[in-house]
């Protein structure tokens, strides 16, 4: 299943809740709306083998794919103390981590292009996030663009309902607060409420 995400919620559906192996390389992320917007827009016609890894100043890594799609991989950290590839929780810290940057995306785009599953985006976190919330309009434009291209969409993010405008985007409301749990609990909270929508037949 080709879940990709704005937040790490598709990597834990993937990991906790569907139970299998990584099928993109959108895993543990965070993507801005802009990069998004284009991503749903030109899926089938981006070069995702043209990509580029940028950091800053605060050894924060990017990967831009395309010269178009930002993707800050926000859980795989540099420590110059880490010899080896250490992981606690969804954490990773290597004193080489722009090698397993790059490692998992080679390998996590072969797999995509490989087994080629129509994606289904997923726009949502419990937290209200430089990147994990979009405004109103933005998840409009989201609605549109997946309703034009004939995608599932799952929307889990402020509440925001315009189910009766796009009947086939699956809208979730959540009373929790980040607070309560981080992602990974909303992960688990929205899965049996989105389960059959992930199962049903393509739009």
């Amino acid at each position: 299943m080709n879940l990709i995400s704005n937040t790490c919620l598709s990597a834990l559906l993937t990991k906790d809740s569907i139970k299998q192996e990584y099928e993109n390389p959108f895993c543990w992320n965070v993507i801005d709306f802009n990069s998004m917007y284009y991503l749903i827009k030109n899926f089938e016609n981006i070069n995702f083998n043209n990509f580029d890894l940028t950091k800053d100043d605060k050894w924060n890594f990017t990967l831009v794919i395309d010269n178009n799609i930002k993707v800050k991989y926000v859980h795989y950290l540099f420590d110059k103390n880490a010899k080896q590839i250490i992981t606690k929780g969804p954490n990773v810290y290597y004193c080489k981590i722009w090698e397993y940057i790059i490692k998992k995306y080679i390998e996590r785009t072969e797999r995509m292009l490989k087994i080629q599953n129509k994606p289904i985006f997923i726009i949502g976190s419990i937290h209200h996030l430089k990147d994990h919330s979009y405004t109103e309009n933005e998840i409009l434009k989201i609605c549109k663009i997946c309703t034009e291209k004939g995608y599932k969409c799952i929307i889990a993010n402020k509440n925001f309902d315009f189910s009766t405008k796009y009947p086939n985007i699956k809208f979730i409301k959540t009373k929790s607060t980040d607070k309560q749990f981080g992602n990974g609990g909303f992960a688990k909270e929205i899965y049996p409420q989105i389960k059959e929508y992930l199962n049903e037949k393509s739009l």
